[in-house]
């Protein structure tokens, strides 16, 4: 967190940093955001994108992608899945195994004890009960060319034996290394920000992206939902204004008990639109959108008067 004296040098030292990360670290997925007023989610534009198939769902997610990075003001465009990743897997021969009695529950028990270990106790130091892990030394395990050397313990033949005596070679595939769900649902979610040198808000840029993700033909049982300020802000009104109107209407008759009259109070009353002079104008000169910060305003105007 960088805190300015002057809000003209937010803009430059915005775009320092990201060039500077940019030359530097370019493995890394990095952007810069301004504070805002009020709770937000992670970030400003989310687009939920809900199947069965992960497959699919990538595929989907980048076309989504391509859309929000097209647009300029748009920021650090990602999804919350992140890369897949390299896996090595053995390919079990159930001849083989049979032949010499290992299964593939051996072969994973053997494998997990070579790289990160089995648990074969429990040690007492104090209150804490801290775990024992067996497992080779760390050049051993760290090295992927001595899998055809992991020793399998053979069940039937009571003596250990080497992994490649019953596998038929190894298969290097990617894998999603988290696959996140909402309602018992798959779901990947495409994420960006509105670029700090932009000026703009996430409202613009929904505007702009909102109508052809929308257009994007979906396969069946498939479906878009949108997250972000736009849901947060729609959950943030919906359970203000809730209870809003019975809170006004109580204020109204303390109103009118306190002036006994009922003329007075509604003249008092008349006054309470004045609020968006607090709000609109600063919201407007700022950039800011209208989020809960701003509603607060307009419901507890008294708490946010100017001395």
């Amino acid at each position: 967190m960088v805190r300015m004296d002057d809000q003209r040098g937010i803009a430059p030292v915005t775009r320092h940093v990201e060039d500077w990360i940019a030359r530097n670290y370019p493995q890394v997925n990095a952007s810069t955001k301004r504070i805002m007023f009020g709770p937000s989610g992670d970030s400003a534009i989310e687009v939920r994108i809900k199947g069965p198939d992960p497959d699919t769902l990538r595929a989907l997610a980048s076309q989504v992608g391509d859309i929000l990075a097209a647009d300029p003001a748009t920021d650090s465009v990602r999804n919350d899945w992140q890369n897949r990743s390299k896996v090595i897997r053995p390919q079990y021969s159930p001849a083989l195994g049979r032949e010499l009695g290992v299964d593939k529950q051996d072969i994973d028990n053997a494998l997990e004890m070579n790289f990160s270990g089995s648990r074969a106790g429990l040690y007492r130091e104090g209150a804490d009960l801290l775990p024992v892990i067996v497992r080779p030394p760390e050049a051993e395990r760290q090295d992927a060319n001595h899998l055809n050397n992991v020793l399998v313990w053979s069940q039937s033949r009571q003596q250990y034996i080497p992994l490649s005596n019953v596998i038929n070679g190894f298969a290097l595939e990617w894998e999603d290394p988290l696959i996140l769900r909402r309602d018992r649902t798959r779901v990947l979610t495409v994420q960006t920000d509105p670029s700090p040198l932009s000026g703009q808000t996430s409202g613009d840029i929904l505007a702009r992206v909102k109508p052809r993700i929308d257009a994007l033909p979906l396969p069946h049982g498939y479906r878009i939902e949108w997250g972000g300020d736009a849901e947060n802000s729609s959950e943030a009104q919906q359970g203000l204004f809730t209870t809003l109107p019975l809170g006004y209407l109580v204020m109204f008759i303390i109103t009118v008990l306190m002036f006994s009259s009922l003329k007075n109070a509604v003249a008092i009353w008349l006054t309470v639109p004045l609020a968006l002079i607090g709000v609109t104008p600063r919201l407007s000169a700022y950039r800011h959108p209208l989020r809960l910060y701003g509603l607060n305003r307009l419901a507890q105007p008294e708490r946010y008067a100017d001395p």
